[in-house]
């Protein structure tokens, strides 16, 4: 969109300014929560071009946005209709440490992208076959993370 249709929309008060985070501008990506880092990984992929009539897609920047939560924000997500393992072997007493996986790109060789999940016969552990990830998925009760096992 032209700076010149954007002007419009502020001077006649259809957005709430130049930081509307409706609105592509810098000041509306960061309210939109883009990180700084996004935007600029997302300018160096684009780069430098002379043509007035180029046009960038917006998945561009998703993809960058993407990128850049995957390396830091940790993962929740929801089983609707969990099924319930009961293992049997387990002494009583034995506990197992488990790590698992904050993201899903996460480097194997940084322990910061780990944390440990306690096995014992006390938490409660559920799967779900994932279509996506064509796998199994677990989750652990009284967790707040996933990991993927």
């Amino acid at each position: 969109m032209s700076k010149g249709k954007l002007n419009r929309l502020v001077i006649e008060n259809y957005v709430d300014g130049w930081d509307d985070p409706r609105l592509m501008t810098l000041a509306g990506l960061r309210r939109r929560g883009v990180t700084s880092t996004a935007i600029n990984a997302f300018v160096r992929g684009i780069g430098i071009t002379k043509s007035d009539s180029s046009m960038i897609r917006l998945e561009r920047l998703e993809y960058h946005v993407r990128e850049e939560l995957n390396k830091t924000a940790s993962l929740a997500m929801v089983v609707l209709h969990p099924l319930k393992v009961v293992i049997t072997n387990l002494e009583p007493s034995s506990i197992i440490d488990l790590d698992a996986k904050k993201w899903p790109d996460a480097p194997v060789d940084d322990a910061s992208s780990y944390y440990k999940v306690d096995f014992s016969l006390s938490l409660s552990m559920y799967w779900y076959y994932d279509g996506v990830l064509q796998k199994w998925v677990g989750w652990v009760t009284g967790q707040v993370r996933w990991g993927s096992y």
